[in-house]
C-alpha cells in the first residue's frame, strides 16, 4: 500500500484551446484535478502533495524577454500557479510551485542564468533539476499542508 500521493503537474497540463483570455478554462481544469485528488485523498495517511513544474521560458522570461514566452503566456502560467496553489490549499493538500523553487535557487546561486542548469530542454529537468525537485518534495512531506505552501517559496 502507499502512504501518500505526489502529483507532479506541468503548466501545459492545464492549457486548452478553449481557454479564454482570463484563463477560465484552466481554472475549471485545476478544480477538476484537485476534486479528483480529493476523492481519493482519504486513502493515504500522509495525504496529497501537488507540485507544479513550469517551462524554462517562464523561469527565464526576464532574460529571454520576447524571444521566449509572450507576456500573455507568462500571465497565463502565473494564473495557473495561483489557481493550483489556492485550490490545493482549500483541499488541505501540500503545494509547491517549481517557479518558487527556481527563484530560491537563483538567489542561492546569485545568478539570473541559474535556471538553465536545471533543464535539459524547454520543459524536461536536468539531473540537477530533478535532484532539487526531489529534495523539495522530501522537505515538504515533513510539514503540514499550510506550512508546505509557504516553505516551498
Amino acid at each position: 500500500t502507499y502512504s501518500a500521493v505526489v502529483y507532479v503537474a506541468c503548466e501545459n497540463d492545464f492549457d486548452s484551446d478553449d481557454s479564454d483570455s482570463d484563463g477560465r478554462q484552466s481554472l475549471v481544469s485545476v478544480r477538476e484535478v484537485i476534486g479528483q485528488l480529493a476523492r481519493i485523498a482519504g486513502r493515504f495517511e500522509a495525504g496529497v502533495t501537488v507540485l507544479l513544474t513550469t517551462h524554462l521560458q517562464y523561469e527565464v522570461g526576464d532574460v529571454l524577454l520576447d524571444a521566449g514566452a509572450t507576456r500573455g503566456e507568462l500571465d497565463h502560467t502565473r494564473r495557473i500557479i495561483a489557481d493550483l496553489g489556492r485550490e490545493s490549499a482549500a483541499a488541505g493538500f501540500r503545494f509547491a510551485a517549481w517557479s518558487d523553487i527556481v527563484s530560491g535557487y537563483r538567489r542561492e546561486t546569485k545568478s539570473i542564468l541559474a535556471p538553465f542548469a536545471l533543464y535539459v530542454d524547454h520543459t524536461h529537468l536536468s539531473r540537477a533539476g530533478n535532484r532539487l525537485l526531489a529534495e523539495k518534495l522530501v522537505s515538504l512531506r515533513n510539514h503540514a499542508p499550510a506550512d508546505a505552501a509557504t516553505r516551498a517559496r
